[in-house]
Order: C-alpha cells, then sequence, then structure tokens
C-alpha cells in the first residue's frame, strides 16, 4: 500500500482539482482542508472526497470559482450567496466575515446559501477561536434535514 504524507496528498488534490477546472487557490483550500480532516481521523470528510467533488464539478453541481456574494448586510450580520461554489471556500470567507462583523459589533452572524458540502463543520470555529473568539458552525442542507448524516448513512 502507497504511503503519502499530508504534503504530499495537499499537493495531488491541488492539482486534481486545478485539471477538474478549479482556480488554484480554491483547489489548494479544500485538499487543505480535507487533508486535514483525515489527520484528524475524520475520514469521512478527508481524501475521500476527492474523486467525488471531481464528479460533482463534471455533473455541474458543484461550480469552481463561483463568486461570493454578499446579499445582505448589517453591522452584525450577512446573508452570502455561494452560487453552487466549492462550500469549503465560501464557509471559510463566511466566517472571517463573522470574524470581522464581531471584532466591530461584538457578534458576528453569517448565513450562507447556495454553496455546496462545506466539509468537516469544525474546520470553521477553529478560526474563530484562532482570533481568540468563540465560533460556530451548523449546516443544513434543507429544512427537511434536521441533523445531518455521516458519510455513506442516508
Amino acid at each position: 500500500m502507497p504511503v503519502f504524507s499530508a504534503a504530499e496528498l495537499t499537493e495531488i488534490g491541488t492539482r486534481i482539482y486545478d485539471a477538474a477546472g478549479s482556480p488554484h487557490a480554491d483547489s489548494r483550500i479544500v485538499s487543505e482542508i480535507l487533508v486535514g480532516s483525515s489527520l484528524v481521523g475524520h475520514d469521512s470528510h478527508g481524501v475521500l472526497r476527492f474523486p467525488q467533488y471531481v464528479k460533482d464539478i463534471q455533473n455541474g453541481e458543484l461550480i469552481p470559482g463561483a463568486p461570493f456574494e454578499i446579499v445582505r448586510e448589517t453591522a452584525a450580520s450577512a446573508l452570502v450567496e455561494g452560487h453552487q461554489g466549492w462550500g469549503m471556500v465560501i464557509a471559510r470567507k463566511a466566517m472571517q466575515l463573522a470574524i470581522e462583523k464581531a471584532r466591530e459589533a461584538t457578534v458576528g452572524l453569517v448565513i450562507i446559501r447556495g454553496c455546496q458540502h462545506i466539509g468537516r463543520v469544525w474546520e470553521y470555529p477553529t478560526q474563530a477561536s484562532a482570533e481568540h473568539m468563540i465560533g460556530m458552525a451548523r449546516p443544513s442542507h434543507h429544512a427537511a434535514m434536521a441533523h445531518p448524516s455521516p458519510h455513506g448513512e442516508p
């Protein structure tokens, strides 16, 4: 069985997504997050998703490079449209926006609509903790799905 370092897997994922038409910076972010998920034992949201996302791009379900659009905004909140882009890229930008709002307004709430799979949810609160803040993230695919299932379960 071949053994790859985290850096090698990140490079492989980045090249795969670049070849599928993703902007390089986005390919790198997605690959880093997937490899990081595998490294902490959250394999259902790790590198096993490399081929799934390529298929999603080919099927038109995922649109690499889609814009991050702020639809509505207040001092403490924002509604963001992801235009079916990389969920991980959009969620990372949304958390950064929430952090910036919290710096100014004490609290920051950003709601995302129209993005694809955001990966391991724990990725985004750690952005806030790195800024000495408390962050929360909650995915919801649609109203009927109150609690997301682990990968591979209905």
